[in-house]
């Protein structure tokens, strides 16, 4: 659990930076929905790709977009936010703190629950030592 924890914390920690970096230095624009791809793993589970494509000065990017949700088609507009530096480099501009929030929320719960395993244990041979003693 300990390690579960560590694992959903560094993903928070990172989603985080890559989120906070795209509200301080993205530029929001519309961008329009040009193909969405399914594939399916060995195990039948759906993955879904979505592809974007916007106008930053004279050109045009296509992009894979960080996001999908049913009500999306070809043709939707959604709103994304690019890097200046890296136009090419785009997420969802619509919340974007979500993921981050979950990672914690998995993090504080696996951490939670390995420290409690810990204090029980160390209790447990605490208790047992006492006991020895006594006798």
């Amino acid at each position: 659990m300990l390690i579960s924890g560590l694992i959903f914390l560094f993903a928070g920690i990172y989603l985080s930076a890559k989120s906070t970096k795209f509200e301080r230095n993205g530029i929001k624009v519309q961008a329009t929905v040009v193909r969405i791809d399914k594939e399916y793993d060995a195990n039948g589970k759906e993955d879904i790709s979505v592809f974007v494509q916007y106008t930053v000065g004279n050109t045009t990017y296509t992009s894979k977009l960080d996001y999908y949700a049913s009500h999306l088609h070809e043709g939707s507009i959604v709103p994304i936010l690019y890097l200046p530096d890296s136009p090419a480099s785009i997420t969802y501009a619509k919340g974007r703190f979500f993921a981050p929030v979950l990672f914690y929320a998995g993090a504080a719960v696996c951490l939670s629950f390995a420290v409690f395993v810990a204090v029980s244990s160390v209790r447990t041979q605490l208790t047992k030592i006492t006991d020895e003693k006594r006798q």
